[in-house]
């Protein structure tokens, strides 16, 4: 009994076979190569874009950083001017 081959087993094996087939004609056709040009372009294309938009965001966290470093040197500075407690009395 487990060595025997089902008529669902060898149909399921014929319809595996006839899929790998027609999916290497399929991939060989010039409308796969068509269609695989087509999704790169795309897909460089969104990369592009991407990029384009990390690049944006990267700037202004510099910016951000800049300012805050710069206010944070103008903080340290003004509290050093100023006269401490015991000072002011």
């Amino acid at each position: 009994m487990a060595n025997s081959i089902e008529k669902s087993d060898v149909l399921t094996f014929l319809g595996g076979a006839a899929a790998a087939v027609t999916a290497v004609q399929f991939f060989k056709s010039r409308l796969a190569h068509k269609l695989a040009v087509k999704t790169m372009v795309g897909v460089l294309k969104v990369q592009d874009k991407a990029t384009v938009g990390f690049e944006r965001v990267y700037e202004e966290a510099q910016d951000v950083y800049a300012e805050a470093k710069a206010e944070a040197a103008t903080d340290a500075k003004a509290s050093l001017d100023k006269p401490t407690e015991a000072e002011a009395k």
